[in-house]
């Protein structure tokens, strides 16, 4: 070889080879013919590129489809179990607070702790068939409000009251602050309830037996109301809070990890607060407690306020 032309073949601004032509003559080729190679460099290298462009997008594309219907097969399989534990759990629960009452008063003290210790465990798995309720209709895109006017301090009493067996369980006390008069707005009851037993259900599980637990709702002078959930517990380290919200993540904590739970309380917390246009928001300090703050619109007032 006596004379040779050669051109950079470039791939995403990177070498990736050569391209050339030679001749066993001397002085063969001309300027003409070196601007020659360098076009047909540019289009090979172009035409790589885009080729390669295209296969990278059609298997970003199969990876999309494939994790789609994973979704969709999981948030079916969640909404299908979910529903199906909700049926019996329900009549479990209906039975042991019949049992409760005692209206026969043929129950001993022993009995009546074993009736509570039901009604206890019933409860805190009602909440979780809930979550997983809410996680699949999320994920499905089915999460739809049944908005009605609603007393909130209706709300806020009952979900302690339900609670109770679960508070005395670890000497803890619930302190609700919440004004005498109705505290009405368009939301949806059910939802906004489900959201405070998962913030109360929290602030029990992981605070030392014999705390306090203190719960306030207020009407703010914006138009907004406040719902106020505060702990004297464990707290969050600062690196955890900013992950505290996400589904299935829990404190990397050995008295938090002690605590049986699923890392969605908060996540579905915080769905149905910004679905009804609100926010939720939380401040804590390991060995200072938690406190979660909600805000929700009042939308629609009755004249008596």
């Amino acid at each position: 070889v006596k004379s040779a032309i050669y051109s950079p073949l470039v791939k995403n601004g990177r070498f990736a080879g050569l391209f050339g032509i030679q001749s066993k003559g001397a002085s063969t080729y001309s300027e003409a013919d070196r601007r020659l190679i360098e076009r047909i460099c540019s289009q090979i290298s172009g035409a790589v590129a885009l080729l390669e462009e295209q296969e990278q997008k059609k298997r970003i594309e199969a990876e999309r489809t494939d994790l789609e219907e994973n979704q969709k097969a999981r948030s079916e399989l969640l909404g299908s179990v979910a529903h199906e534990l909700k049926t019996p759990l329900t009549s479990v629960l209906a039975f042991g607070e019949l049992l409760r009452r005692d209206r026969d008063g043929n129950l001993s003290s022993r009995q009546i702790q074993q009736v509570d210790a039901i009604r206890r465990n019933g409860r805190q798995l009602e909440l979780l068939v809930s979550d997983l309720l809410e996680l699949a209709r999320g994920e499905a895109g089915e999460f739809q409000l049944n908005s009605a006017e609603v007393d909130l301090s209706d709300v806020v009493r009952k979900v302690v009251a339900d609670f109770s067996p679960s508070l005395a369980s670890r000497n803890q006390m619930a302190q609700v602050e919440a004004p005498a008069d109705p505290v009405m707005c368009m939301a949806d009851g059910p939802r906004i309830g489900q959201a405070l037993s998962n913030l109360v259900s929290n602030a029990s599980k992981y605070s030392d037996h014999g705390t306090r637990i203190e719960v306030s709702l207020r009407r703010n002078p914006d138009q907004m109301i406040a719902l106020t959930v505060r702990d004297h517990g464990f707290g969050i380290d600062s690196q955890s809070l900013s992950r505290i919200f996400e589904k299935f993540y829990r404190v990397d904590d050995p008295r938090t990890r002690a605590q049986p739970g699923t890392g969605l309380g908060l996540h579905v917390a915080k769905l149905i607060v910004e679905a009804h246009g609100g926010e939720i928001g939380i401040e804590s300090a390991v060995g200072e407690g938690t406190t979660v703050r909600i805000t929700l619109p009042r939308q629609i007032l009755l004249e008596s306020e």
